[in-house]
């Protein structure tokens, strides 16, 4: 014979309980739906002063992760910001920042990172990444060159065609971490962001070219081989520098922040 529960209140708190159970099991996985794009991807103009500009794409995925790379120039009036913070320190006179502009003829720059965002319905995000700079340029004249050997200036040598160039291309290698907020604006966005870049490796190639004599050509090649290690040296010890960004994004696939 089966019993029957016949207090009104049992029967209550016994379906209130089912209820709610069934309700906290249903609701985050509702909640997590409404509030989070599952993928998003998103097409970028970058503007990282003073590293480069350029164009990339952030790919967003479950959990809020965050991948994405870029690739631009350097600017410039990116170097020459930083030459004049460095020779304003005396971390490099003016003769360094005159050589490391003349190596600026062209530029790439390649950045991949990853990051999180941590709350579903704010903006705020954290990156860390690495950074491939190749700097190419010509310095034109051994006067030049010879400020960086040993720290002094070697003199004026007509036998060592010192009205050759010489060629020159730098890679930087950089480590990235930013700290930055994302504001919607209908189908566009801003981001926001400062954080660091500092140069853990750097590999200089200097080419003094052929003159037609050998003993000029070993000559210029000491002179080329001791500046490119000066130049390593000088970027490795104090090119780390602070970094402002302003981005603006377009959502390709995914839904839209709200």
């Amino acid at each position: 014979m089966t019993r029957r529960c016949s207090h009104p209140l049992i029967f209550l708190l016994r379906h209130l309980g089912l209820y709610g159970v069934v309700a906290l099991c249903l609701w985050p996985v509702r909640s997590g739906f409404a509030q989070e794009p599952r993928w998003a991807l998103d097409a970028e103009a970058q503007n990282e002063v003073p590293i480069g500009v350029g164009a990339g794409l952030t790919l967003e995925v479950p959990g809020r992760f965050r991948l994405g790379t870029s690739i631009g120039i350097v600017p410039s009036p990116y170097v020459d910001l930083i030459n004049a913070v460095s020779t304003e320190f005396e971390f490099y006179d003016q003769s360094t920042a005159d050589l490391i502009s003349d190596a600026l003829e062209r530029s790439l720059v390649w950045t991949v990172r990853a990051g999180w965002r941590p709350f579903s319905r704010r903006g705020l995000y954290v990156d860390a990444g690495y950074s491939t700079i190749n700097l190419g340029g010509r310095a034109t004249s051994d006067d030049v060159l010879s400020a960086y050997l040993s720290g002094q200036r070697l003199p004026t040598i007509p036998a060592l065609a010192s009205d050759m160039p010489y060629d020159i291309d730098a890679t930087l290698q950089m480590a990235r971490v930013e700290a930055g907020w994302v504001v919607w604006l209908s189908d566009l966005y801003l981001r926001i962001a400062v954080g660091g870049a500092f140069t853990m490796a750097s590999n200089t190639v200097i080419d003094p070219g052929q003159s037609g004599s050998a003993q000029v050509d070993s000559s210029r090649q000491t002179i080329a081989t001791k500046a490119g290690q000066y130049l390593d040296d000088t970027f490795t010890t104090y090119v780390h520098t602070g970094t402002l960004t302003l981005t603006l994004g377009y959502r390709v696939l995914g839904p839209r922040q709200k």
